[in-house]
């Protein structure tokens, strides 16, 4: 009876051991991933700050291209618009001397 009592009491020590051992290694385990996941973490967070600087950069370049090209479209109007003005009045003071030239002629 004395040696079934020792031999149990044996296995429960192994397997004391056993569980010790795991729980060790579930807790090595859990320190190594959590380890993982804060550079994870870390990496995200400086990849979102070089996504976040390149789309600044993007949306200023866009932004002084379209000022550069309304800029542009604008001083192309004005000098539509003027060579226009002039073409017209021109035409009038053209129109304007034949109609006095008849009226003096008359």
């Amino acid at each position: 009876e004395n040696q079934i009592r020792s031999e149990g009491s044996a296995d429960f020590q192994k397997q004391e051991m056993h569980m010790r051992d795991f729980s060790e290694k579930v807790d090595q385990h859990h320190q190594e991933l959590k380890v993982i996941l804060d550079r994870v973490g870390e990496d995200l967070r400086k990849t979102s700050h070089v996504v976040q600087d390149k789309l600044d950069l993007q949306g200023q370049e866009l932004k002084a291209s379209v000022d550069d090209n309304l800029r542009k479209s604008y001083h192309t109007m004005h000098e539509k618009l003027d060579k226009q003005g002039h073409e017209v009045r021109v035409a009038l003071e053209g129109t304007s001397k034949r109609i006095a030239d008849r009226f003096e002629s008359q």
